[in-house]
């Protein structure tokens, strides 16, 4: 997949970056995700999508948003952490 190019279309809107990679065989590598940041990005690496999306609420600040992309099974695992939130 073109994660590099993907990643590229964000690079110039300021964001954190809360790496993670589902859990899928052939996921990408969370190092493979962070070479293809722009330089001096904030990035750090979780074990699990559902991990990293809690650490990034547990980061905002008022008016904040997060915004998660990646594959379906990246989607759907955030989606499943969140309706296990409720």
């Amino acid at each position: 997949k073109p994660v590099e190019a993907a990643l590229g279309l964000l690079a110039e809107r300021p964001a954190d970056w809360y790496l993670a990679r589902p859990d899928l065989p052939r996921a990408a590598e969370p190092a493979r995700l962070a070479a293809a940041l722009p330089d001096g990005a904030p990035w750090r690496v979780f074990d699990s999508v559902a991990a990293a999306l809690e650490q990034a609420v547990a980061d905002c600040g008022a008016g904040d948003q997060v915004l998660i992309v990646g594959s379906f099974y990246t989607v759907a695992e955030a989606l499943n952490a969140m309706d296990e939130d409720d």
